[in-house]
């Protein structure tokens, strides 16, 4: 039996499997590398075959903690409907002042959208209210009698870029490790002291009081100091720490993040042969076999055979249903219940 390495070889697999070369199979070569994309994906983003639990560790250098600590940021502008009114008598190109029918809704200072028509729309900031007259900035257009004018908005918004971009197939971040370093033990270390003191000899001390005593200061680091907040989205490949940028961290220092990665089969060549993968690809490609032949349905052919790809596409929509409950049931990678 030929095992597949590449990915056009794993597309000849599964079309043998559908029976080619002794019968056509009406599907596009372009259709095929469609359907295995569609089948790897689902692979390595459900089946424990593909994806990998892994450690990621990074340098820190100093352009990374200069842009940790700058924001980038954004204005929102938005045109309220209330309050809103009209300017009677309408306000000339250079004029400082504009009398509104009614301003008893409008703050004492802000910015107005003023528009008797889109041509000479404009937003104009006001410093003063008296009555119904704000005092603003030199107009530069012209404003007809029953202008409308609205409240003009504006936020500031300010995102922090406390990023690292992220290797390519990373799909989760599951925590950043520890900065502290707890492989290095001096002698006013509190689990120095408990080692020196109670574990000098194992013939009559308990492992077990050692063990709970390090849950206890596990628990109270969580507690008191805690782990730093992450934030990761697959789509955009990027690890978000929230953290001192002064203070916790310096240039040389290495951080490492516990991620699971995409197993890439034109790397890995041994998932090509996954039997899981195989049968979902050959049923994903017979299902786009059935998609092509629908059309025909019902048309007879020379020597009277009729094609009938309604029964082709109906047993594939039923093996990929029965394969991907297999699949999330099998080869799922486990949940994991214990967090913390």
């Amino acid at each position: 039996m030929a095992i597949p390495a590449t990915k056009t070889e794993f597309g000849d697999w599964c079309k043998r499997k559908l029976g080619y070369p002794v019968i056509e199979i009406n599907v596009d070569a372009d259709q095929v590398d469609d359907r295995i994309d569609e089948a790897i994906q689902y692979y390595q983003m459900f089946m424990g075959g593909g994806s990998r639990r892994m450690y990621l560790k990074h340098q820190i250098t100093q352009a990374d903690i200069d842009r940790g600590k700058t924001n980038s940021s954004e204005t929102i502008t938005e045109t309220t409907n209330t309050p809103a009114s009209t300017i009677p008598a309408g306000a000339a190109a250079a004029a400082t002042t504009i009398t509104l029918a009614d301003a008893s809704q409008f703050p004492a200072t802000g910015s107005v959208l003023l528009s008797s028509g889109e041509a000479n729309a404009e937003t104009v900031a006001y410093s003063a209210k008296t009555g119904n007259v704000l005092t603003t900035a030199a107009l530069t257009e012209t404003h007809g009698a029953g202008a409308t004018i609205a409240l003009s908005v504006d936020s500031a918004w300010y995102m922090a870029q406390n990023y690292f971009i992220m290797p390519d197939g990373v799909e989760a971040v599951l925590r950043i490790l520890p900065f502290d370093n707890r492989g290095t033990l001096n002698m006013f270390d509190i689990r120095y002291q408990l080692r020196l003191n109670d574990l000098y000899d194992f013939s009559d001390t308990s492992i077990i009081y050692y063990q709970m005593v390090l849950w206890q200061l596990d628990l109270l680091d969580m507690i008191l100091v805690g782990e730093k907040p992450i934030e990761f989205n697959v789509n955009q490949d990027r690890i978000y720490i929230s953290m001192d940028w002064d203070n916790d961290i310096a240039v040389g220092n290495w951080i490492i993040f516990e991620v699971y990665r995409r197993i890439n089969p034109s790397e890995y060549t041994q998932a090509y042969n996954d039997m899981w993968l195989k049968r979902y690809a050959t049923s994903l490609i017979k299902k786009q076999w059935g998609e092509n032949l629908i059309k025909f349905q019902g048309v007879t052919l020379l020597g009277g055979v009729t094609m009938n790809g309604e029964t082709i596409y109906n047993e594939a929509k039923e093996e990929i249903a029965t394969l991907e409950e297999q699949g999330r049931l099998t080869y799922e990678t486990p949940v994991d219940f214990d967090i913390g």
